[in-house]
């Protein structure tokens, strides 16, 4: 998406009693170009492979894990229709990794990028458009963000899931007064209890913020490299460089190896069930936001199964599911404040939902009062991943 998302209408969304849970985004229209299917002779359903390969972000991945279990509403999830052993995921360590990984050959057929990724995708020539004829619940979708998956006309990229990212840190190690910017990141008293994401392009943002720029995703190169040395002075208190959260952050934080780290809404949610004293840092330079969603890869040999599982996840109970499970809103606009209850043992980590969905401002219409720094497309995306190779050989 090459141009800045409005901030009132991403977070307009779960701001009132009866509003949706929905962050809106950038663009305007409603969803055209199925594209992908007209004119273009495929096998039907049962002659394709069936057995899906799914590049995915962890936690959502896996047999048996939140998004197959929870998320399975009867009779409409995928693994309902077609069983959970159909399914093979490989974990996402980030979405700069995973453009890379999908151009030197690896080959899947979906992938879960965010937002500002749309465009590196396509100009890359590795994704087949959709069919939305094919998508029973692409109706309920926001056609503002829907939009921001197209190019020329074509859907590429269907939206899902949305949220903020931040610093988690633990209440009772850090001191309350540390806890108000990202410079937590960088604060000397803290060395070797903190951990940044292995980001590429996400810690340029997050150094940009700090440095004081005007737009952290569209850095000139003299800011590029004021970032850089910026990351490598923040190497010196950094303990590791965590890749992926489940088996790196997570068990680090739960364990007291590290106190401070770059996270997302589950994460809080899950140290706040696991009983650790955690916080949700409001950054006062701004939180960031992001959404993601699906694309198709070129490769694919299962083009009707890959509409079957994408439209098993953006209908209503599916997004419904999608908070009560990770704390994160959808671009579902069916969804409202009312649906979003606690269901019981489906969701045994779901007694910590209330203080996680407080701290992360869920529902609450004063949210536009705080900056917020929603994902865009990066035009210098190749010298901030560079850059970010020199910090971590630094």
């Amino acid at each position: 998406m090459a141009r800045r998302m409005d901030r009132r209408r991403f977070l307009a969304s779960t701001a009132a009693a009866g509003g949706t849970v929905l962050i809106s985004a950038c663009g305007g229209g409603s969803s055209s170009g199925g594209g992908g299917g007209t004119g273009v002779s495929r096998p039907a359903i049962g002659k394709e492979p069936g057995k899906l390969s799914v590049y995915e972000w962890q936690g959502y991945e896996a047999a048996g894990t939140k998004a197959q279990t929870y998320m399975k509403v009867p009779g409409k999830s995928y693994v309902d229709q077609f069983g959970a052993s159909t399914i093979n995921y490989t974990a996402f360590q980030s979405d700069d990794a995973a453009v890379a990984k999908v151009q030197a050959g690896a080959q899947y057929d979906l992938a879960h990028p965010c937002i500002s990724y749309v465009k590196d995708w396509v100009q890359a020539g590795l994704v087949q458009p959709f069919d939305t004829s094919l998508l029973t619940n692409i109706g309920e979708l926001d056609p503002e963000v829907l939009k921001a998956g197209q190019v020329d006309g074509k859907q590429y990229w269907i939206p899902w899931d949305s949220g903020y990212s931040s610093i988690m840190y633990r209440t009772d190690k850090i001191a309350p007064e540390d806890a108000t910017s990202w410079n937590l990141f960088w604060n000397p008293k803290y060395a070797g209890k903190i951990s940044m994401w292995d980001g590429f392009t996400t810690p340029f943002v997050i150094a940009g913020l700090v440095n004081g720029v005007s737009n952290p995703y569209d850095m000139s190169d003299d800011e590029i490299e004021a970032a850089k040395q910026k990351l490598i002075e923040q190497k010196q208190v950094n303990k590791f460089y965590w890749k992926l959260e489940y088996d790196d952050m997570q068990p680090a934080f739960k364990s007291g190896d590290i106190w401070v780290t770059y996270a997302w809404p589950n994460d809080y949610n899950d140290m706040l069930a696991a009983g650790l004293k955690t916080g949700w840092l409001t950054p006062t330079e701004g939180q960031l936001a992001w959404y993601c969603g699906f694309i198709m890869l070129k490769s694919s040999q299962n083009y009707y199964h890959c509409h079957k599982y994408v439209d098993s996840f953006i209908g209503h109970d599916a997004c419904v599911d999608l908070f009560n499970a990770f704390v994160y809103a959808s671009a579902n606009t069916t969804v409202k404040k009312s649906d979003l209850q606690i269901q019981g043992s489906r969701y045994p980590k779901a007694y910590a939902l209330p203080a996680a969905a407080n701290a992360l401002r869920i529902g609450d219409p004063n949210r536009l009062a705080a900056p917020v720094h929603l994902e865009q497309f990066i035009p210098q995306r190749a010298a901030y991943q560079a850059a970010w190779e020199e910090v971590k050989a630094s």
